[in-house]
């Protein structure tokens, strides 16, 4: 990913986690770093960690994330492989992508943006349905950038009773 970045012009800072460094202490490091090159957004794609307040209070409204799962279905890791489970097991017949708000410490339940449903096949097997959800994670990644440029009014205030 950090060459595809370099390689594509787009500035690039590797925050690693340092030994024995608490998760809170990390995401404030990589807040810092982040918010020196002043985000309108930032997008979690492959992130596969949550974020503290820490981090996430820094940016409110600006940070996104692309989950490989429909709204309320299969949040956290390993969600391709679950929805394949599922359709083996109870006949499931679709999965899908969305990208949603990540306005506090929630796993994959912030409001949703967008949204992309994949069938499953009978013949599916975890590479089959993973490449086509990553197909459908890139359509739906960009339909939900284009969306959020278009609609550029700042970002939303997920605070109670706003």
């Amino acid at each position: 990913m950090v060459r595809r970045a370099e390689a594509s012009g787009i500035p690039v800072r590797v925050v690693p986690r340092a030994d024995a460094e608490e998760r809170k202490q990390h995401d404030t490091r990589l807040a810092d770093t982040l918010a020196g090159l002043t985000p309108d957004l930032v997008v979690l794609a492959g992130w596969m960690r949550l974020l503290s307040m820490e981090f996430l209070g820094r940016f409110p409204g600006q940070v996104i994330n692309l989950h490989p799962a429909l709204p309320g279905e299969f949040p956290g890791t390993r969600a391709i492989e679950r929805a394949l489970e599922a359709a083996q097991r109870l006949g499931l017949r679709r999965t899908g992508v969305m990208v949603h708000y990540v306005p506090d410490e929630g796993m994959d339940d912030g409001p949703v943006i967008e949204t992309g449903e994949v069938v499953i096949e009978d013949a599916d097997t975890i590479e089959t349905l993973t490449t086509r959800v990553h197909e459908a994670e890139h359509e739906v990644l960009v339909r939900a950038l284009q969306y959020l440029i278009a609609e550029s009014t700042g970002p939303p205030d997920f605070r109670e009773g706003s």
